[in-house]
């Protein structure tokens, strides 16, 4: 399985904490990393750490943290039915770059909210940034 990791609070990460961290994790996810950070207008700052073990959609495009549209999606696990979720989207416009369970996951956070997750089966640990909103929040 993936590893995943995050921050959020009002200290700066330097490159060697980051750089750490990422390495503890390579053995859960030895075939791809990924970071993103964020800072808010209150100089809170975001990390989104994944350590990628490719196994469904073994292209790049499906590299995390997972960006789609205002949204991020730093995901560990397997969503069992993401083919019928997947059937189900793209029947009401939804398009998809990637083949991965891992963007249909981050389609229904971005439509429906976290109530998009009832309708996965499977086991998975996530973090979800959505953008807009953490533009908004003064912490």
């Amino acid at each position: 399985m993936c590893g995943i990791a995050g921050y959020f609070g009002k200290c700066t990460l330097d490159t060697e904490r980051l750089d750490a961290c990422r390495g503890l994790m390579r053995r859960r996810g030895p075939d791809d990393e990924g970071l993103v950070t964020r800072k808010t207008r209150d100089g809170t700052h975001l990390y989104l750490l994944h350590a990628r073990l490719s196994i469904i959609d073994l292209d790049s495009r499906a590299r995390q943290p997972f960006t789609n549209g205002g949204d991020t999606l730093c995901y560990n696990g397997e969503v069992y039915n993401y083919l019928e979720l997947r059937r189900r989207l793209a029947a009401t416009g939804t398009t998809f770059q990637t083949e991965s369970d891992t963007e249909v996951l981050a389609q229904l956070l971005s439509r429906d909210g976290m109530q998009g997750v009832s309708a996965c089966e499977g086991m998975s640990a996530c973090a979800w940034l959505d953008e807009i909103y953490l533009w908004r929040i003064q912490v």
